[in-house]
């Protein structure tokens, strides 16, 4: 899909068509999640600072991220893939692998016809631009996708070629002329490593000597071989879980520990609410703290039993958070469900740590409730009178927020007081509000 989040904006609002839209937070750390091609043409792309995203263009449109509906519009997406007689396999929100029966047999004008079918149908079924790239395998035909995107020339958008075919045999033709980023698992450091050794491009790879690959390890060895088009990965209908996350940024560093322990009960009610719609249940619970000073610190739990409960998960986010603190501040946290599995039946347990209230009828009765009247409708009793944070996508996995050159952090004296100090001066939602800012949420996609 071509610039999802914010073509999905246009959709639902053609007043923004032609204009430069971004996706993202209005926080001090928040980023950019997505760009339209207007947007480009001043040079801002996604994950980059919503700050010097509007420095370069100060006429964007700013839209805060909608998750349910970007959701709603990648279930049509698939819905729409799945008509056809093959396998769909989802990679993201906005991006998707098919894999064809019968392909090998059609030749390049059938192969070019059948990807303006594919583009033709989601375009008409999703209402949302999309480029179609086919190829004999998952990176081919990835980068295929990517080389038939609209592109940008003197800071306006250029159509382009929508459908791109590699035929057989012409893999390598085409796989060699890229630069080597292009190849998944290059990230900056990997790509800076390559070049200081002479590799520019997917061509250089793939001359390198065995003698150079293997002094490499496993992992310069894996990009060689997609250097000479072998990719075994094969498209899978479903894609298993290994874990459902959510995490939140805040404008301002929390440094009273009930402050963090409220931000871990409300990332923890998130959390159930989104293993509870995948229909699974966590074993595992894991903490992520990032503080003032960028340090990072995780810690997990394993549970008695998998839940899918904001009680249960909520509890075990504070246990972990009192074996870390808080530090000098936080600016980031993150709650985790990992060995994730499918409900079943409740075991009885004389074992008192498995012992507790099953959720499960509750949690129903819940998300019921939420459906119906909102999000809003119902929460954790010990979130009353504070401000619930405020979710971002991670769309196709969106990067986590980023701090800001020269940010200036507020001093001690204008923080919160932790709670217990001035016991009738507790914060108002307004106040606690203005004090913290709404903060950028994140969420990692399974």
């Amino acid at each position: 899909m071509d610039c999802f989040f914010a073509s999905a904006e246009v959709l639902d609002d053609p007043a923004l068509a032609g204009l430069p839209v971004l996706v993202g937070g209005s926080g001090p750390r928040s980023v950019v999640a997505s760009a339209s091609y207007e947007a480009r043409g001043y040079g801002v792309r996604s994950a980059m600072p919503m700050a010097e995203a509007l420095r370069r263009c100060p006429v964007a449109v700013v839209r805060q991220p909608r998750m349910v509906r970007y959701r709603e519009l990648s279930a049509e997406l698939r819905a729409a893939l799945e008509s056809f007689d093959g396998v769909v396999e989802m990679a993201g929100l906005d991006e998707a692998y098919l894999e064809v029966r019968g392909r090998a047999g059609l030749g390049p004008r059938a192969e070019r016809a059948l990807g303006v079918a594919v583009r033709a149908l989601v375009q008409r079924r999703v209402a949302l631009p999309a480029s179609v790239g086919l190829g004999s395998t998952k990176l081919v035909s990835k980068l295929a996708a990517g080389a038939a995107k609209p592109r940008v020339a003197r800071r306006k958008p250029v159509p382009g070629a929508g459908v791109v075919v590699v035929p057989a045999g012409a893999e390598l033709a085409f796989l060699w002329r890229h630069p080597v980023g292009a190849l998944p698992g290059v990230g900056g450091a990997t790509a800076s490593l390559l070049r200081r050794n002479g590799v520019e491009t997917v061509r250089d790879l793939a001359a390198l000597p065995a003698s150079v690959v293997e002094v490499g390890g496993r992992h310069l060895t894996q990009l060689h071989e997609m250097a000479w088009g072998v990719d075994p990965r094969p498209v899978v209908a479903e894609r298993v879980a290994k874990s459902i996350s959510v995490e939140h940024t805040w404008p301002v560093d929390i440094v009273a520990f009930d402050e963090a322990e409220d931000a871990v009960t409300s990332l923890a009610d998130g959390l159930a609410g989104r293993l509870r719609d995948a229909g699974l249940e966590a074993r595992t619970v894991q903490l992520k703290v990032r503080y003032a000073d960028f340090r990072l610190a995780t810690r997990a739990r394993t549970l008695a039993a998998p839940t899918a409960a904001a009680p249960v998960l909520a509890a075990a986010g504070r246990e972990l958070l009192v074996s870390v603190g808080v530090g000098d501040g936080v600016r980031l946290l993150g709650l985790a469900g990992t060995g994730l599995a499918a409900p079943t039946a409740r075991q009885l347990s004389l074992d008192p740590r498995g012992g507790g209230p099953d959720w499960r009828a509750a949690s129903g009765v819940l998300d019921a409730v939420r459906q119906r009247f909102g999000p809003g409708a119902l929460g954790p009793a010990r979130l009353l009178g504070t401000a619930a944070p405020e979710g971002r996508p991670e769309d196709q996995r969106a990067p986590g927020s980023h701090p800001q050159e020269g940010e200036e952090r507020p001093s001690r004296a204008d923080r919160l007081p932790r709670k217990g100090d001035h016991p009738t001066d507790r914060p108002t939602h307004a106040q606690r509000r203005g004090a913290l800012g709404r903060g950028e949420g994140g969420v990692a996609e399974p």
